[in-house]
């Protein structure tokens, strides 16, 4: 399903928390201290981050800052701040730091997996967004490349077949332009397998993933 980290200093509430989430088949990483959830971030990144506010070390608002502010690209975590605080401040500080969602304590389990998973099928639906915007750039460029590749191929292929079916040549000047044609035949060769690229997602050993590109049959 989801790799979690769940940061979360009360040992009795980290072990109720993941053991559920763990049914729901998540792989879940606990971690009671901020510092310690910066570093396990760094060694293995996960799709959702649970995310108390008063741990020790730094606290959750500083944990958020800091992973946003190492973040790029396309490469985000779902982070999800939990603490018992009620006020409209603290939820907009967790917000302005770069929190996803907010939920206040005592949590409510069947809310908890609800918005989980929720928040699993956002991520879903936003990589298979991001997929089909790199196969259609992908398309684009390829479609772009075929074609001001091919007009001026073209040319220079009737060209050369012009000259070696007109032209009196010597037999070194035939072996240089036969050369000449062999390359040309080449680039035409590639040029139809980019027309026919089939592009499809790889498995990749991070949080996202990767385009493979390569001809049909």
């Amino acid at each position: 399903m989801a790799r979690i980290l769940l940061v979360e200093d009360d040992a009795e509430m980290a072990r109720l928390m993941s053991g559920i989430l763990a049914v729901d088949g998540h792989e879940i990483r606990v971690s009671s201290d901020g510092l310690a959830a910066l570093d396990v971030l760094k060694q293995a990144p996960v799709e959702l981050l649970l995310l108390d506010v008063g741990v020790p070390g730094v606290d959750g608002f500083e944990v958020c800052r800091r992973v946003r502010a190492r973040e790029s690209g396309d490469n985000r975590t779902t982070i999800v701040m939990i603490t018992g605080r009620h006020d409209t401040a603290s939820k907009l500080l967790a917000f302005s730091v770069g929190a996803d969602d907010y939920l206040v304590k005592p949590l409510d389990i069947r809310e908890l997996r609800g918005r989980v998973a929720r928040w699993i099928d956002s991520r879903s639906e936003h990589a298979e967004l991001v997929m089909r915007r790199r196969r259609d750039a992908i398309r684009e460029i390829v479609s772009t490349i075929c074609h001001e590749i091919n007009n001026p191929l073209s040319a220079a292929v009737m060209g050369v077949d012009l000259v070696l079916a007109r032209a009196k040549l010597d037999d070194e000047s035939r072996r240089n332009l036969d050369t000449v044609s062999a390359s040309l035949q080449r680039i035409e060769d590639v040029i139809t397998a980019l027309k026919a690229v089939e592009d499809r997602t790889v498995p990749y050993q991070g949080a996202s993933k990767m385009i493979e590109i390569k001809p049909r049959g």
